[in-house]
């Protein structure tokens, strides 16, 4: 059963465009480690569970899609002390330099998680002040900066400012 659950999370793996991760160094807490994950030919679609929550799901597309998490490290004491938080955005593969402030984050499908045993604060909600700024340094390569502020929610992560790496990068020249 183990193995034939492994042969199908592989086949799901493998259908989907091409994912770079690597370890994070933008505003990490130090209480935890953060991740930095790039899916290329992707785009972000939000989706609702039974519970009428809302979560990002990433589906075959044209755009690139960047997430950043953080996830606390676990107290032995206390079974509730979990705690992590994401941040999803997505461009369009042909971007050159992207300049988004503020409501017009949403262009960006720019969304922040916070996921803990925190009442009345936990789930998905879009970043509405901030500053996302996207610039191409190679045929291969994105700077993404993010600088954001949650009204009514407390956040450990504050900043993204990481470069990344894709395989399908186009420039416009």
């Amino acid at each position: 059963m183990k193995n034939a659950f492994f042969l199908l999370w592989m086949g799901i793996v493998a259908c989907k465009g091409p994912l770079t991760w690597k370890q994070a160094k933008s505003d990490c807490p130090q209480t935890g480690i953060c991740q930095l994950e790039i899916e290329e030919k992707s785009k972000l679609v939000w989706k609702q569970d039974g519970t009428c929550a809302f979560y990002p799901s990433v589906v075959k597309g044209n755009q690139i899609v960047v997430r950043y998490s953080f996830t606390q490290d676990r107290s032995r004491e206390t079974k509730d002390a979990f705690h992590s938080e994401k941040i999803y955005l997505e461009f369009p593969s042909e971007t050159t330099r992207l300049v988004l402030q503020d409501q017009a984050l949403e262009k960006a499908g720019v969304f922040f998680g916070r996921f803990c045993y925190c009442k009345n604060s936990s789930g998905w909600v879009p970043i509405e002040k901030g500053r996302l700024s996207v610039t191409q340094k190679t045929q291969k390569s994105y700077r993404v900066q993010l600088e954001f502020v949650l009204e009514g929610m407390s956040q450990k992560l504050r900043y993204l400012d990481e470069v990344v790496l894709v395989e399908g990068a186009k420039t416009n020249e």
